[in-house]
């Protein structure tokens, strides 16, 4: 996981050709003030996954907005959740 140039928390998926940077939603990992990013938690967790750790990732769509110009609606995947299966509740 690594904060993007705006800020964002984002999960790089390693096992597709091209992968995508999926943006991050976990409460866990910010501050109280919902924006600040956890950066020692994030850390921790890189190790962790580095370890080979079992981790569960909750998805989720974001709302539907509409693209410029486009006639139809779309959603972002985001991931809601990261479980490490040796702490899943991060305690």
């Amino acid at each position: 996981m690594r904060v993007d140039g705006y800020g964002k928390l984002r999960l790089r998926l390693n096992d597709v050709d091209d992968p995508p940077r999926i943006v991050v939603t976990d409460i866990r990992f910010v501050e109280a003030d919902h924006r600040t990013v956890r950066g020692d938690l994030v850390e921790a967790v890189n190790r962790r996954l580095s370890d080979d750790v079992p981790a569960l990732l909750m998805v989720g769509l974001a709302r539907a907005w509409p693209a410029a110009g486009d006639d139809r609606a779309r959603h972002w995947l985001q991931v809601n959740g990261v479980c490490l299966l040796d702490d899943p509740l991060e305690q």
